[in-house]
């Protein structure tokens, strides 16, 4: 995915007044926000008291990732993304929200003009809640992408995020989160009334995924190497029938994860 970068005066200035905003950041846990915009359903959360447990806790390292996972934090909320080239990212448009600008790995990054209309929520479908930030510093290493991917029902399906619930945006620890994957089962499309353009939805357990929104979705090789196709843009909690060891039909809480396939337009 090579094309022109750029980058305008607008841009860099939106840069500076991010930067200047983060640095006087409430603290804030991110279990007391609302995270708009991530789904037909509100997101699960945890409690106060296990938000105050967890707010200082970090991920254990890990040695190497199967993607590329970059923190994002913006005006509001926190997510993921991951990146297209050395300068630029993907991640979803709601965790960006109404300031044209994030910081992304510890530096700031903004959004172009031309996709700036993407962070109005009013009206956005489900397929457009993405949008691409922009650096100037040459800084990442992307993955093999390929929006294209064929992903048929029951295919395993990969996605990177961090789990958040509990963290602290203006704590020491939050830049030093690990990235968290899951994985994931496609769903049969013929199971949905009417299935958005380059969707794939696939089912994970129940859990609260939320800085999982813009976080790369992939699928494994035979070699074990994972090609990226596609964005997380929603975080849908839902139940489903299932038959239990007694043979026993109960109801068990699941989550569904909406992928929205990249393709020419994130260019």
């Amino acid at each position: 995915m090579n094309a022109n970068f750029e980058i305008t005066e607008t841009d860099t200035m939106n840069i500076a007044m991010i930067t200047k905003m983060f640095r006087v950041w409430p603290t804030t846990c991110l279990s007391t926000l609302v995270c708009a915009c991530i789904g037909d359903a509100p997101v699960r959360t945890v409690s106060n008291d296990s938000a105050s447990a967890s707010c200082e806790k970090t991920e254990q390292s890990k040695s190497e990732y199967p993607m590329t996972v970059l923190l994002v934090r913006s005006e509001r909320i926190a997510g993921a993304a991951f990146p297209i080239d050395s300068r630029r990212v993907l991640t979803a448009a709601h965790v960006i929200g109404g300031v044209p600008a994030a910081i992304v790995n510890q530096l700031p990054m903004a959004v172009p003009t031309k996709y700036r209309r993407r962070l109005r929520s009013a009206g956005r479908a489900i397929q457009d809640d993405w949008v691409r930030l922009d650096g100037t510093i040459r800084r990442f290493k992307p993955d093999q992408i390929d929006g294209s991917l064929p992903i048929a029902p029951g295919d395993k399906v990969l996605v990177g995020g961090f789990f958040l619930a509990g963290t602290c945006l203006s704590s020491d620890n939050f830049w030093k989160k690990e990235p968290n994957f899951v994985e994931g089962t496609a769903l049969d499309p013929s199971a949905f009334d009417e299935l958005p353009p380059n969707m794939v939805y696939i089912e994970v357990k129940d859990r609260d995924y939320r800085g999982f929104s813009g976080g790369p979705a992939g699928k494994r090789n035979q070699d074990g190497h994972v090609t990226v196709f596609g964005i997380a843009v929603v975080i849908h909690p839902t139940e489903k029938e299932i038959i239990n060891d007694e043979g026993e039909s109960i109801i068990t809480d699941i989550t569904v994860l909406g992928i929205r396939r990249i393709s020419s337009e994130f260019r």
